[in-house]
């Protein structure tokens, strides 16, 4: 004899529209990315080529895995992107509500500059800058589509080395 939880050959028969609720989900369940890098500009993954995509071109070796934001032969340099391009803005709109993370390996290298004082040069121990007018870039854009916002932070060298300057 069978249990019920077995199947037949004749296959499985499952209910279409269940009796009861199961679960509430928030509507804001699809989520996306922003990489720190695409809102600050710098240095990050190089685009795959066509050959390589194809598998007819070889890969670049990669001479240390100390530091995966540290692989020239992986990187290239990109500017920021324009977070006020009406066309981002529509087609992101367009999905719906949700989370956006503005965040990645990157973002733990970054000096927040909201004051301007680095000059767009990274302090000692960190990779990036994001100024103040690229954040409220950042704010603008997530208003603009209905998104809530999540952010990672830095957590690096330079935090250390700034110590004394927080205290």
């Amino acid at each position: 004899m069978k249990s019920e939880n077995q199947c037949s050959e004749e296959g499985i028969h499952l209910t279409v529209h269940p009796n009861r609720l199961i679960r509430h989900v928030d509507k804001r369940l699809m989520s996306y990315n922003i990489e720190m890098t695409e809102v600050t500009g710098g240095t990050f993954w190089k685009s795959y080529t066509r050959e390589q995509i194809a598998g007819t071109a070889e890969f670049p070796s990669v001479t240390s895995f100390t530091d995966v934001t540290a692989m020239p032969e992986l990187m290239e340099h990109y500017p920021p992107i324009d977070l006020y391009n009406k066309r981002l803005r529509a087609l992101t709109k367009a999905l719906g509500p949700a989370w956006i993370r503005v965040s990645g390996t990157w973002a733990t290298k970054t000096y927040y500059d909201f004051e301007g004082v680095t000059g767009g040069k990274a302090p000692a121990g960190y990779s990036n800058v994001l100024t103040r007018e690229q954040w409220m870039g950042v704010l603008d854009f997530a208003a603009y589509v209905g998104a809530k916002l999540l952010i990672s932070v830095s957590n690096c060298a330079g935090d250390t080395l700034m110590g004394d300057r927080w205290s």
